[in-house]
């Protein structure tokens, strides 16, 4: 079962049905059980911040509150909490100084949860590590 680390982008392009087709694959498996999307904590939060007023993402306004976006994620979406632990917190202490806050979190998820690649658009973060991405 391959699993994934999905980013901001990611969790925005999926509420506004905007996804390309190898994340929006990612994702349908998750929705199927068949792979799995996780999503560190900060990441959920830029998302309800980002919504908050609504937001244009991918050239489609999404009008959602952020209690909504919760439950069409992580109640009754496929995308679980990956919540930054201690071992996640020294892994963003290593990467400091190749990536900024939000992609160095979003780094050390992916490196300390074990997944198989992260759901970007980032071109930055395929770059530095050699860190497996999937988006187009």
């Amino acid at each position: 079962m391959k699993r994934y680390t999905a980013d901001t982008n990611a969790l925005l392009s999926y509420l506004a049905d905007t996804l390309p087709a190898e994340a929006d694959t990612a994702f349908r498996q998750a929705e199927r059980g068949t792979a799995t999307v996780s999503a560190p904590d900060v990441m959920f939060g830029e998302v309800f911040y980002r919504l908050g007023g609504g937001a244009v993402v991918n050239g489609t306004r999404v009008e959602l509150a952020p209690q909504r976006a919760w439950r069409a994620l992580a109640v009754d979406g496929p995308v679980s909490v990956a919540s930054i632990d201690r071992a996640g917190v020294r892994e963003v202490s290593t990467l400091a100084g190749e990536f900024n806050l939000h992609d160095a979190m979003l780094v050390a998820s992916h490196t300390v949860g074990g997944t198989d690649a992260i759901l970007t658009r980032d071109p930055d973060i395929a770059d530095m590590r050699s860190v497996s991405t999937v988006w187009d």
